[in-house]
C-alpha cells in the first residue's frame, strides 16, 4: 500500500488537512506504507507534535504497529530525540 492522504498530511504537519481527514469516522489511520509507516509514525519520527496528539485522539489508532525494520512510533521518537512526543506514546499506550 502507498501513502494515503494521512499519512502524507502528518508527514508534513498539515494540521487543518488532518482535522478535516479525520473528521471522517471511516478514515483508515492505521494504513501502513510498503515500508511500514502509519501516519503516527510518520508524524512521530518527525517530532510532530500536535499531529501526535491528534492521531491519539482516534480511539482506533494502534500506536505499536511495527514497520518492516520492526522500529515504532515509539521508538522512533526516542531516536530522534523528540521527547514531549516520547511522553504523549508513553502515556496512551
Amino acid at each position: 500500500m502507498g501513502w494515503t492522504a494521512l499519512s502524507a498530511a502528518s508527514d508534513s504537519g498539515h494540521i487543518a488537512v488532518i482535522k478535516l481527514l479525520l473528521s471522517h469516522q471511516d478514515v483508515a489511520v492505521n494504513t501502513q506504507t510498503e515500508e511500514g509507516w502509519t501516519a503516527l509514525y510518520s508524524a512521530s519520527l518527525r517530532g510532530k507534535e500536535a499531529v501526535v496528539k491528534l492521531l491519539l485522539s482516534r480511539s482506533d489508532v494502534i500506536i505499536n504497529t511495527q514497520t518492516k525494520d520492526g522500529q515504532t512510533a515509539l521508538s522512533a521518537a526516542s531516536k530522534n530525540g523528540h521527547e514531549r512526543v516520547v511522553e504523549l506514546l508513553s502515556c496512551s499506550a
